[in-house]
């Protein structure tokens, strides 16, 4: 899996894409996964797949990560 941290927002603009299926540039079907990624201890890590714009609202704590990542 490779990813890139996203901001809260580029995450919402992401999962708004997933939801209709197709990518904004016009270049296919849109095929990336969006995950909060919690820090559980220093080398650990919990990733959450999100499927929905209010999902982004539901994990952001402010402290929050989000990764984009294409299989």
């Amino acid at each position: 899996m490779q990813g890139s941290i996203i901001s809260a927002r580029r995450a919402k603009a992401e999962l708004k894409q997933k939801v209709k299926g197709v990518r904004a540039d016009g270049m296919g079907a849109y095929e990336s996964k969006v995950f909060a990624v919690n820090s559980i201890s220093e080398f650990a890590y919990k990733f959450t797949e999100l499927f929905s714009p209010a999902d982004v609202d539901r994990y952001n704590d402010g402290a929050m990560k989000f990764l984009i990542a294409d299989f």
